[in-house]
């Protein structure tokens, strides 16, 4: 089998990547499998696993493409516990890493706090037409996108990895790019499986009141 991980800091277009090759098919349908807050308790219930090895044989019989490919989408925290904590990353080798990341760092935390505050991650989500800004959110949601960033840098270095590195503006504008040189990576053919239209796209949220926090803290921090 050939594997990939999506290496992830918040708000960088995951959530949009993993259903664009979920709609594909030829990649698998890359998930938070190991992110071990709820999503992993989820899966591994589902698929009714009676141990961890269990539940990662059965994650590849089920989310495994035909052409035997398997990815999922990890934070660094997420990653760091499949490989320190439960040891089980040998089992995805070799493995290709693709890492989203997101020009304006800023505007990534403005993004997950706002998120946060409404509960609204991807555009399948009801948002709430207005919500109080929140400088202190949005500081803690900084601290989070560059202890994320900086544990998979790290990581990357240590291990001598150059990933496929994707822009989050480039994604969202134009995902059939980024499609091809993760096709490529894994060994898959250029000419992709058509879309199925089962699977609905996401779209790139574009909150107005998310728009506002921005702007406001950017005029605050260029005011002390």
């Amino acid at each position: 089998m050939q594997f990939y991980v999506i290496c992830t800091t918040p708000r960088t277009g995951s959530n949009f990547l993993c259903r664009e090759l979920a709609r594909r098919g030829d990649f698998g349908q890359p998930n938070e499998f190991f992110n071990f807050h709820e999503p992993m308790f989820h899966y591994a219930s589902l698929l009714q696993a009676q141990s961890f090895n269990d539940y990662i044989d059965k994650l590849l019989h089920a989310y495994a493409s035909p052409q035997g490919i398997f990815g999922w989408k990890s934070f660094w925290f997420d990653f760091a516990f499949l490989r320190d904590l439960a040891g089980r990353l040998d089992r995805f080798r070799p493995l290709q890493h693709i890492y989203l990341q997101r020009g304006d760092e800023l505007a990534q935390a403005v993004s997950f706090a706002y998120a946060e505050a409404s509960n609204s991650w991807t555009s399948e989500h009801l948002a709430q037409v207005a919500l109080e800004y929140d400088r202190i959110l949005i500081d803690r949601a900084l601290e989070g996108v560059r202890w994320n960033r900086q544990g998979w840098e790290e990581y990357f270095r240590a291990n001598a990895i150059e990933p496929l590195r994707i822009d989050y503006e480039a994604l969202t504008a134009d995902p059939e790019p980024a499609l091809r040189r993760i096709a490529e990576l894994v060994g898959l053919p250029s000419q992709l499986s058509p879309v199925n239209a089962d699977i609905k796209p996401l779209q790139a949220q574009r909150e107005w009141g998310k728009a506002q926090w921005l702007k406001r803290y950017r005029e605050e921090t260029a005011q002390s």
